[in-house]
This record gives structure tokens, sequence and C-alpha cells, in this order.
């Protein structure tokens, strides 16, 4: 739908017919001075013509165009709904080399794809939050950063691949990774849900030293361990040991282990319920500004008017010398 944002600019349309209608003619008669060499100047086009009406025409052109320009027209596109606030989501998704492992599904598909998945099926769901991707391997990548625009962060999600970050697991750096990027958000939005099958065997932070750095800002990590859960002590870092449910339980989050599909699609529901997503919305509208046209339109004009002008001129000239030479004849 066209609107101006400032109508009242549309008053001045009128505003060179009614200086003409005001401004009164000049009835006195200037002397005159008799010049011999007077038809001379007349051949040559020296003397003053009244415009023409292409010429009008073409000023009114112009000057309708600029009034126009200067109201400022909008086409407003339909209002968007945009959450007054959402959460902040951070998925960070081991992409080590055990993830090409084919034991998670039925159909012998590899975690990491089943993973990608079902991870995706619960981004597109978070429609009023800011969700981001983190892929890590040896190091922690922000893969996709905070974004109201789910539809493009599942898209980075579906075209991410294992090994991609390295073939370990750097599950501390991850965390520290999460953290850098969620403190300067609300502070009780602040979530991350980390997906990893295997212990810390990368990176230069240690998971319990990324779960203080989480405590202290505020972030709740809700971890979720993939696979069939190998024999390891508390203190290597592995999901056996309890590592990832101490990180969850310090900070506010939950710990879940998810061996097969059908674990993880009912993580991600449990998900929802302790995170609702947010209901309360404001309208946006979208308005694009189309003043540089009749702008553009009034300066293709003014370059129209001026090339008839000298064209005339030149027409004229010619025209009237060949007159007059003529006549001589």
């Amino acid at each position: 739908m066209l609107k101006f944002v400032w109508i009242w600019m549309l008053v001045l349309l009128p505003l060179p017919v009614v200086v003409r209608w005001l401004v009164p003619k000049s009835d006195q008669i200037l002397p005159s001075l008799k010049a011999p060499f007077f038809h001379e100047v007349s051949e040559r086009g020296l003397t003053a013509h009244a415009p023409s009406l292409g010429s009008i025409a073409l000023a009114a052109i112009i000057w309708i165009a600029l009034v126009v320009a200067s109201a400022r027209p909008v086409w407003v596109h339909e209002s968007i709904e945009v959450p007054v606030s959402g959460r902040d989501i951070l998925i960070a998704l081991d992409a080590s080399g055990s993830m090409d492992q084919q034991d998670f599904s039925e159909n012998k598909r590899s975690r990491f794809e089943v993973v990608r998945r079902i991870a995706g099926d619960f981004v597109l769901r978070r429609k009023g939050d800011r969700v981001g991707l983190i892929i890590f391997g040896d190091l922690p990548y922000l893969y996709a950063p905070l974004t109201f625009d789910v539809d493009t962060v599942h898209e980075f999600l579906s075209t991410s691949r294992t090994r991609f970050a390295g073939a370990r697991t750097a599950i501390g750096d991850s965390i520290g990774l999460a953290v850098k990027v969620l403190r300067d958000r609300p502070a009780e939005n602040r979530i991350l849900i980390l997906l990893t099958d295997g212990e810390n065997s990368a990176g230069s932070i240690e998971p319990l030293q990324a779960m203080q750095l989480a405590v202290d800002h505020g972030v709740r990590v809700y971890a979720i361990a993939i696979g069939a859960l190998p024999e390891m002590s508390s203190t290597s870092g592995g999901v056996a040991g309890g590592v990832l449910g101490r990180i969850a339980a310090s900070t506010g989050g939950n710990y879940f282990h998810a061996s097969n599909t059908r674990d993880l699609e009912r993580i991600y529901d449990e998900i929802d319920r302790f995170e609702p997503i947010e209901d309360e919305a404001v309208s946006n509208v979208i308005a694009k500004e189309l003043y540089p046209w009749p702008l553009a339109l009034s300066l293709m004009v003014l370059l129209m008017l001026v090339f008839w002008n000298s064209i005339s001129a030149l027409v004229g000239g010619f025209t009237r010398r060949v007159a007059g030479n003529v006549i001589s004849d």
C-alpha cells in the first residue's frame, strides 16, 4: 500500500499556478530604442520568446516529481509479528570423527545425520527465539550467530559435516565460546544446548572450568549425551563420568542421555517444555522508501528540457538564417 510520510508537502503542487495568478502583469510601457540592426539580432535568435507548450509541460513534470519526492512516498508491506522478548539459544553440536558411527538409528544412519535432522526440527519450532549454532571438533566455531531467522540457522545446520572442525572433541572450549556469545544477552534468557558423544579430548579449557564460566554468566546448559556411554572415570571428562550431568546441574539446566532417535526426539520435547516459546509479540511494519524514483524522474526530465531548449534554439536560428539568405537573394 502506498503512503506518504510527509503528505502535507503535496499542498505545494499548485504553488507555481498560484504565484502566476497572484503576481500581476506589468502594464508599464518602457521606453524603447530603435536599433537599425534589430532584424539581424532577431535572425540570430537573440530576442526573447515565450516558452513553448512542450517546455511548460516538462517544467510541470519536474515540479510535480520534486514535490512528490519531498512528501516521502513509501510502499508499506504487511506487518510482521516480532517477539517482544525471546530466549537466546545456542546449539553446540559435536562434529568430531566419532559422530560418524552408524549405531543411532535402525536405518544405519550416522549419529551426526540423526542429530542434525532432529536438531533442525527443534530450531524451526523456536520461532520467536534467537537461535545460533556452534560446530566443534578440535576447536569450536560459531557457525551461525544468534538470529530470529531460524530458517537460515536450519539451512546452516543442514549443510554442516563431521570433521569440519577436526576429529577430536573440545567440550570445554565450546562452552567457553557459548558463554562469550551469550554473556551480553539478557541474563534470564541465556541457554546452551550441548550435544556430544565423547569425552573432552581437545582444547585449552577443561569442562569444569568452562562450567564455572557458565555459572558466573548465568548460562543454563542442557547437556545431551549421544550414543552408548563408555566406561570412564569421573575425572576424565567423559560422558559416563558425570561431568556433563554436573555441568547441567550447576548451571540450572538438565542432563539427558539419548541412545537412539526416539530418545533424542523426546529430549527436545522436554527442552521445549522447560523453555516454552514466547507468545507475546508486536507488529512491525516494513516500509520501502520510494522517493528516489520521482527524484530520478525530475532529473531525467530536467535534462530533457535542457536538451529540448538547446535543439529548439539551434533549429530556430538555422531556419531564420536560411530564410534571411533567401530573402536577400
